[in-house]
């Protein structure tokens, strides 16, 4: 299997500018520099349909593409958030000792610091509550052993 070939942003400029700037042919300019005449048509093309944003690289986003990513990103983070609400049903006006067992119920499902944050606790207070009852919890165990 061959590996594909990678050209530099540069290579693909110059090899325009023979077709473009000098009179090449498409055919002619690829057959000088070693490529496919299609590859360096869609190049021709890209570099006019692109606005100067032609041949990024990999990884660099059009500014269209960034917003749709960052838009996608939140829509999922407000859906989350959403779902907690939801399965909270009322627990905002409740002590914070049922919103932290709601936590724990959940953790494997959301983000702690998330639920959290939407239920109006603070992560650290639902860390030593969790510190106070997992002592609790191992005195029960302890009983029953005995």
């Amino acid at each position: 299997m061959t590996k594909r070939k990678k050209y530099s942003k540069e290579f693909k400029l110059g090899a325009i500018a023979l077709v473009k700037e000098q009179g090449y042919s498409h055919a002619g300019a690829a057959r000088y520099l070693g490529f496919n005449p299609n590859m360096l048509g869609r190049w021709i093309k890209e570099s006019e349909s692109d606005y100067g944003l032609a041949f990024r690289g990999n990884g660099k986003l059009t500014p269209e593409r960034l917003v749709l990513r960052q838009l996608r990103e939140e829509n999922k983070r407000l859906k989350m958030e959403r779902d907690i609400l939801k399965k909270s049903d009322g627990l905002l006006c409740k002590r914070n000792e049922i919103k932290y067992s709601f936590i724990v119920q959940h953790q494997k499902t959301w983000p702690i610091v998330v639920m959290c944050r939407l239920l109006g606790v603070t992560s650290s207070n639902h860390y030593s509550y969790q510190k106070r009852n997992q002592g609790a919890v191992d005195l029960e165990h302890n009983e029953m052993l005995e």
